[in-house]
């Protein structure tokens, strides 16, 4: 195994893609709430989107803004990513393309199901995207809770999967999930 630095950076880079053809990756930067774009081959990287101001603004490149961008997931078409932007508490996507940034759901703190900008969250942290892009998963840190995103049909629609909506926490999940470990060993 060969270690090998192909960025560097201070300021808190947080999560990382590799696109479907393995010839680029995305990366967030937490500290300067910006999403850099780097080209494998060539090891440059590039600005997708974001100002460094640390808001929530939807747009295209450098005149997007995000708010504490953490996970990344690029779609298995490689036509866009979404992005966890946790403390704006919301989901947003990139077209890879052209850097145009738009929110899916809303950006407040707190719970809420429903479509686009009702859909309220509590600090995502992690995301991933179906097989067939039709949804996504996202965790919730302070919600406690996975939350199921749909990605076709126009604006997204959120539906609770795990936690409960007091955002308690508890190993109720756990114990359940041991219990079928057992039974499958």
């Amino acid at each position: 195994a060969t270690v090998s630095t192909l960025i560097s950076t201070s300021t808190n880079p947080a999560g990382v893609a590799i696109s479907p053809l393995g010839d680029y990756a995305l990366y967030t930067v937490y500290g300067v709430n910006r999403v850099f774009r780097i080209d494998l081959n060539s090891l440059t990287s590039t600005l997708l989107a974001g100002s460094g101001a640390a808001e929530e603004r939807d747009g295209t490149g450098a005149a997007a803004a995000f708010n504490g961008p953490v996970d990344i997931r690029i779609s298995p078409d490689g036509l866009y990513a979404l992005v966890g932007d946790n403390v704006g508490s919301s989901i947003r996507k990139i077209i890879i393309s052209t850097g145009v940034v738009t929110s899916l759901t809303g950006n407040s703190i707190g719970y809420a199901e429903g479509t686009g900008s009702s859909i309220l969250l509590n600090l995502p942290l992690g995301l991933d995207i179906s097989m067939d892009g039709t949804f996504a998963l996202v965790t919730e840190y302070n919600g406690n809770r996975v939350r199921r995103l749909t990605l076709t049909g126009g604006a997204s629609t959120s539906t609770l999967i795990a936690g409960q909506i007091t955002s308690s926490c508890g190993s109720v999940s756990y114990t359940h999930l041991r219990a079928h470990e057992t039974v499958l060993d």
